[in-house]
């Protein structure tokens, strides 16, 4: 049977072909004082002995290696990497220190509140020149594979975990995770962070601004920074396209689709959350979330949004599909993400059931509407991908005709 967990992670030269990804993982690794993580580690454990595993697991901005204590205790670290600069879509406005804290308070939030499974943190150092030579957060350690990952090496169909009970299963406790990180509510829009007394809304990671009153507050701010990047870093073809105009076309469109709580409470989403950052064990069974750092609390359009790598490619409005690949597609997707809207419902209407507390509006009613369309169109601004914000433009288009028919019809 195929290893899962930090038994399958490769070298840091093996985890990615080339790039700067793996350069700054490989000077990273030779920078760290090594030692000094494992005396910091076992410190916490009143001096147990630890060693570290030869292997690594990489991605964007951490490098994670497993720690075994000799008592059969498993640890993490997670180290920052040195910050990566001028790639497009992956751009972080704030430092280090605040991501990090961002997703520290997040961790401890949805351990303290929800029942998400999330790896406990025991330690961190923030500081750049620390002993052990980068940022870090000591904590347990989750024995699983990503459900992409897995379905990969299990030689699942496209979009499927497993056998047919797995998949159904893994597809409700994604609906259910959604559902519920959204039933969390706060007073305002923007990233969770942990003072002495409580968790408070402050900045977000996407654009380093805020938090916000309103969804209005919000949704201008993000639009005007959108702009503002692509100004900067986009070409020239791009900037002299009708496509680099989306974000001023989005304001006007998000007035009138923008229907769900526009003065909140606003739920929590993870911007970032699907099938490559939920770990699972060899039944397809979710037993955590990972890569916290892009959870946020947001308007109802914005966490309307269906989770990656599952094939939930909700359709672009008003426009028609004429490449065969394009066409199959979203055959696939249209039932998929039928599927997952009603397993959403299904999931917000049991935790009613369970605790008594009306959850007003229902995200899975948002899932498939215009307004999470608009904001959809908005996410995908950010690659400066004329083609794309193209199709969203011809999106927007149509949707400005739709809102100007309903209005006329209603007087």
């Amino acid at each position: 049977m195929s290893a899962i967990g930090s038994d399958k992670w490769p070298g840091v030269v093996q985890s990615k072909d080339g790039g700067s990804v793996n350069t700054r993982a490989t000077a990273l690794v030779a920078s760290i004082k090594w030692d000094a993580l494992i005396s910091r580690a076992s410190s916490q454990r009143n001096g147990i002995a630890c060693h570290l595993s030869d292997n690594y697991s990489l991605g964007q901005n951490n490098l994670v290696r497993h720690i075994a204590f000799e008592d059969g205790i498993n640890w993490v670290a997670r180290l920052r990497l040195p910050k990566l600069k001028g790639t497009v879509g992956e751009s972080e406005p704030l430092d280090v220190q605040s991501s990090m804290e961002n997703m520290i308070a997040t961790t401890n939030y949805l351990r303290a509140t929800t029942w998400i499974q999330v790896a406990e943190i025991f330690d961190y150092d923030l500081d750049p020149d620390n002993e052990v030579g980068a940022p870090f957060i000591l904590m347990a350690y989750i024995h699983g594979t990503t459900a992409k990952e897995l379905s990969s090496i299990r030689g699942c169909q496209s979009n499927v975990f497993g056998t047919p009970s797995e998949d159904e299963r893994f597809w409700e406790q994604m609906a259910s995770i959604q559902a519920e990180l959204f039933a969390c509510k706060f007073d305002r829009i923007g990233s969770l962070y942990e003072s002495e007394a409580d968790f408070t809304i402050g900045p977000e990671l996407e654009t380093g601004q805020g938090p916000w009153d309103t969804a209005e507050q919000y949704y201008s701010a993000f639009a005007r920074y959108l702009l503002e990047t692509a100004q900067e870093r986009g070409s020239s073809e791009f900037q002299q396209s009708r496509s680099f105009q989306v974000p001023q076309v989005f304001m006007e469109l998000i007035k009138f689709y923008g229907k769900g709580n526009p003065i909140g409470p606003f739920g929590l989403t993870n911007r970032d959350l699907g099938a490559h950052n939920v770990l699972v064990d060899r039944s397809f069974k979710i037993i955590g979330m990972i890569d916290l750092d892009r959870v946020e609390a947001v308007p109802i359009e914005k966490a309307a949004q269906f989770p990656h790598y599952m094939g939930l490619d909700r359709p672009l409005p008003g426009h028609v599909r004429t490449k065969p690949e394009d066409v199959e597609r979203e055959r696939i997707a249209g039932p998929l993400c039928e599927r997952y809207t009603q397993l959403v419902r299904a999931a917000v209407a049991g935790r009613e059931t369970a605790t008594s507390v009306k959850q007003t509006p229902n995200l899975g009613d948002y899932l498939m509407s215009d307004g999470a369309s608009v904001v959809q169109g908005l996410a995908h601004y950010v690659i400066h991908d004329k083609e794309l914000s193209g199709y969203w433009m011809e999106a927007y288009e149509m949707l400005v005709h739709k809102a100007q028919y309903e209005k006329e019809s209603r007087t």
